[in-house]
């Protein structure tokens, strides 16, 4: 492994010390080319797209003839909105030394921006000349069906959608890693739930708007918001507990917990949560479970909860006692952070679901209503979460602000990840929202991941059908066609009405 793996690795597992030591390296070698694009990454990686440009164009400055920031600056400019700006980029990139890559983003900024002509042009560019092992070639097809439909050109469509079935339907694989890609391309502002200070506001406007059936622990962004977290601490009995998350933090990175709020009001950059301290434990252990929505049009507005997903106990189990606070293994339970820890036990059997301490959320629930509870009504409030938190978006202006940046279908459906906690009671907790949720990890979670990828696969990108001789023209038509789809295609994913919300 070569040091820029190493640091690589670093930016996945431990951001905040890569950060820092990047930092010291460019401060000591400011012309260091590889310097600055770890450190932009490292930016990149922590949502800071401000900081990163500034790396990025600090190595364009150093290296003027590499491709490298040209194409870092392009995705940039993509992850901010700025459409133009990033189409300017691949194109760049795609004239002075063509590829597959840069050739579909070019299409997909171009089908944002209107152009649908153009946009097939591109996407035919890569579709009818890659091989069919090409990283990119799933994604352009994708991308074309999208512009296809747009232009009403249903059995072209039709056709491209039957060569992507052939190529993901039948291997979940293909399926995980087609989704994977277009994730990274999603609405921009979905950055910003990502966020965990953003996404801390998002949720104080959610809990005023439902009260108190929507359920998440009170949050205070720090600096901005310590006068009113003083006030909170100031109103709660002595002893308790609260969770410091780093607002760009991710796979439970520097989290810690403290009962003295004024420890908690020394954070910088993050977020300070109560911590739920009554949390249902299975065998003596916390668990959190990883629910998916997916969100399949914004307008008309269609969303769903899908009827499995990924439950992650923490390897120690939840006692308390002198110095509990501090072992992060009890109250953390991202695996990732603990890959390495001696205590976590993970079945190499992705047909086991309730093995060692990462479990199907089916296994979980069954579980759950062995111990006496309502297994259908907790999924029930699930959706009602997840019904709740889709439609703060949209009250926000989030799915408007998308459609002025580009149709809907240039944009595609969108998975998401809710982290839910159960308490004591059984009563559920929104603890964060993942922007996009993993799709390797553990053999139960690559299971259902690409049972996952390739059920969404079928619903949005599979072959409309009708007379293969007729373009569409009437967009309500060619909406209910697609719709009628989702629902033929839908498997475990449940609709979620739209109102107020149930399933």
């Amino acid at each position: 492994m070569s040091l820029s793996d190493d640091i690589r690795y670093l930016i996945e597992y431990d951001i905040f010390r890569v950060k820092r030591l990047l930092g010291e390296i460019v401060g000591v070698l400011p012309r260091s080319f590889d310097a600055r694009i770890l450190l932009g990454d490292t930016h990149l990686r922590a949502l800071d797209f401000d900081g990163a440009i500034t790396q990025y164009q600090a190595a364009r400055q150093i290296a003027p003839q590499s491709r490298l920031p040209v194409a870092k600056l392009a995705l940039c400019a993509l992850y901010t909105g700025q459409n133009e700006e990033a189409l300017r980029g691949f194109e760049i990139l795609h004239e002075s030394a063509p590829d597959e890559q840069s050739l579909t983003l070019a299409a997909l900024m171009l089908h944002r921006l209107g152009r649908l002509d153009e946009s097939v042009q591109r996407y035919r560019r890569v579709t009818a000349t890659a091989a069919e092992t090409s990283a990119y070639l799933s994604l352009a097809l994708q991308g074309e069906i999208r512009a296809l439909r747009a232009r009403g050109l249903i059995a072209e469509a039709d056709q491209q959608s039957r060569r992507l079935m052939q190529r993901v339907a039948p291997r979940p694989d293909a399926a995980s890693e087609l989704h994977r890609s277009a994730a990274s391309y999603d609405f921009h502002e979905w950055s910003s739930v990502a966020d965990k200070g953003r996404l801390s506001r998002l949720l104080a406007h959610a809990a005023r708007h439902f009260g108190a059936t929507f359920r998440f622990p009170a949050g205070f962004v720090l600096p901005e918001e310590r006068e009113a977290f003083m006030a909170y601490a100031a109103a709660q009995p002595e002893g308790t507990i609260y969770i410091v998350k780093p607002r760009g933090g991710q796979g439970g990175q520097s989290i810690r917990l403290t009962d003295q709020p004024l420890m908690a009001l020394e954070a910088e950059d993050a977020v300070v949560q109560r911590y739920v301290d009554r949390p249902y434990l299975v065998d003596g252990r916390k668990a959190h479970m990883r629910v998916y929505c997916l969100i399949t049009s914004v307008d008309p507005l269609r969303f769903y909860i899908y009827n499995n997903g990924i439950v992650r106990f923490a390897p120690r189990p939840y006692e308390r006692g002198d110095g509990w606070l501090d072992q992060a293994d009890m109250h953390v339970t991202n695996t990732a952070l603990h890959r390495n820890n001696p205590l976590l036990v993970v079945s190499q059997d992705p047909a086991v679901e309730n093995a060692g301490h990462v479990w199907s959320m089916r296994a979980y629930l069954r579980r759950i209503g062995a111990d006496g509870h309502d297994p259908e009504a907790i999924f029930r409030s699930l959706a009602h979460l997840v019904g709740q938190f889709v439609l703060v978006l949209r009250d926000d202006g989030f799915f408007t602000r998308q459609l002025a940046l580009g149709s809907d279908r240039s944009y595609g459906a969108k998975l998401f990840g809710f982290d839910v906690l159960l308490d004591a009671d059984a009563q559920p907790w929104l603890i964060e929202v993942q922007r996009s949720p993993a799709w390797g990890g553990q053999p139960l979670a690559k299971r259902i991941n690409g049972e996952v990828a390739a059920t969404i696969a079928r619903m949005v990108s599979g072959p409309l059908g009708g007379p293969e001789d007729v373009a569409i023209a009437d967009e309500a038509a060619l909406t209910a066609r697609e719709a009628a789809l989702e629902g033929l295609n839908r498997g475990g994913f449940i609709r979620i009405a739209v109102g107020r919300p149930g399933v």
